[in-house]
């Protein structure tokens, strides 16, 4: 166990994302390699073994990470679980060793030791970063070197590890223990239920707050230059992108606000901007249900990390980019992203209307339906502030006229959404008496448009415009014809 590793994390990334089951792990301890032609003899009582020792050497000194066997074994066991579903990629070439060679398919290790390893990696990595702040104040540039090397091994592992357990969390729950697991018959049976019930997300999210609480050392003293730096934080934000992927953790609040965490800290304060405006592009072009998080991801950023400008830049390349209707699922994932962001962000988004706007002569109606919603957003917003200058009642005016273009709009779902936005409007306390005449107007004549939707929702309007009057002050709620009729013949 005396010698110390040389790491490159230039050259292990590279295999590890090329294959990590090519990455040598020579150092290994003896027992474990004596199973890479020998699945079966993988057992639990063996693999436990091991990384009890390896759990006490960490705990007593985070810095035992370095020594070549520690770290050559943790690289092992965790070359013995799959870092994609065999669904996602083709497996790259065959492998001599028949247990790595199992274990692109199917995890070799019980989800109990994937647990064990995760909570090392992470533990290890957070008492590292303690004692890396405490030194910070007191030594130079040189003094880092080895600290900078720990770190790149934890976060790597780390890396790894989740990479690991989203495999699987996204496997079906009926999935059988893969063959050549190792234990015997009567501890399979007995350790199937713990498999099938293990929920990650709370060892995750102790992960993910390792993650911030590393990012907020001073990095700019322990990687001297810009490129390691970034290489490092992506060691990061590249597990928490994998997280986001998966439409069952986006909905476990508490993890979408730590990943978010992790994002905003890396953005802010280590110049991950460009590289979060690439994968939020992407994941909204891949990813429908990340239309709504990404925008909440953004609105974060903006109020609480003061960065708005991340924003600035997605909007102004969606906004630049041709659409067309053949790209369903990224039109309707960039199209309720607009709209979410509008809800959330109005003042990020009406900075960027004169190019949003465009989208108006899109070809693709779900974009339309959006700009749409997006410029009723708008309007609320713009209505509710409680000073107004000439600035805004001119902006108020321009969205009020785009909507009322609206009505004519070639595709029927876009004429709808001009009426239930219009809807939405009137409930607001800022009645625009002179607009709801026009838009009684328009209403009225939707009533004979050759869709029987927008039949249907003007009628639903006409009855919305009625019902919410700006009369009721002066002669209450309900209008008496009678009444009325008597002033006028008075």
């Amino acid at each position: 166990m005396g010698s110390q590793i040389d790491f490159d994390i230039n050259d292990a990334l590279k295999k590890y994302l090329n294959d990590p089951a090519t990455i040598a792990s020579p150092e290994a301890d003896r027992a474990l390699q004596d199973c890479e032609n020998d699945p079966d003899s993988l057992s639990s009582g063996l693999v436990n073994g091991v990384l009890d020792g390896i759990i006490d050497a960490i705990a007593e000194n985070p810095e035992a990470l370095a020594k070549g066997s520690i770290f050559d074994s943790l690289q092992f066991l965790l070359k013995c679980a799959p870092t994609f579903l065999p669904t996602q990629r083709s497996p790259p070439s065959e492998l001599h060793s028949e247990l790595f060679q199992l274990s692109r398919s199917a995890s070799q290790l019980p989800t109990q030791t994937l647990s064990k390893l995760l909570d090392l990696v992470a533990s290890g990595l957070s008492s590292e970063a303690d004692v890396i702040h405490s030194e910070l104040e007191t030594e130079d540039q040189d003094a880092f070197r080895p600290h900078r090397q720990l770190l790149e091994m934890y976060a790597f592992l780390l890396q790894w590890c989740i990479a690991i357990v989203e495999v699987k969390a996204a496997e079906k729950p009926n999935a059988g223990p893969a063959k050549g697991r190792g234990a015997g018959k009567g501890a399979k049976a007995k350790g199937a239920p713990k498999d099938g019930s293990w929920d990650s997300s709370a060892q995750l999210q102790a992960a993910l707050d390792t993650m911030c609480k590393t990012l907020k050392l001073k990095l700019g003293k322990i990687f001297i230059t810009t490129s390691e730096r970034d290489t490092f934080v992506g060691l990061f934000t590249r597990p928490v992108y994998l997280i986001l992927e998966s439409e069952q953790r986006i909905k476990i609040t508490a993890l979408r606000m730590h990943a978010f965490k992790v994002l905003c800290i890396a953005i802010k304060h280590h110049g991950h901007a460009f590289g979060a405006q690439t994968s939020i592009i992407q994941n909204l072009s891949y990813f429908e249900h990340l239309a709504e998080p990404m925008a909440e991801l953004l609105h974060i950023l903006s109020e609480q990390y003061d960065y708005p400008q991340l924003t600035d830049e997605v909007l102004r390349e969606l906004s630049s980019k041709e659409f067309n209707n053949n790209d369903t699922r990224g039109l309707k994932s960039i199209s309720s992203f607009f709209v979410k962001l509008s809800e959330l962000a109005p003042r990020l988004v009406i900075k960027q209307m004169m190019l949003l706007i465009k989208q108006l002569d899109s070809e693709a109606y779900t974009l339309r339906c959006a700009i749409i919603g997006v410029c009723g957003n708008l309007i609320i917003d713009l209505s509710k502030q409680e000073e107004r200058n000439e600035n805004s009642k001119t902006q108020i005016n321009a969205f009020f006229d785009l909507l009322e273009e609206r009505f004519l709009d070639t595709n029927p779902y876009c004429r709808c959404r001009t009426i239930q936005v219009f809807m939405k409007l009137c409930d607001l306390e800022q009645k625009f008496p002179k607009r709801r005449q026009a838009v009684t107007e328009l209403a009225t004549r939707s009533l004979e448009d050759k869709s029987s939707n927008v039949r249907r929702n003007a009628i639903k309007l006409l009855g919305k415009l009625v019902s919410t009057h700006p009369f009721s002050v002066m002669h209450g709620g309900q209008l008496s014809y009678k009444e009325w009729d008597e002033r006028l013949q008075a």
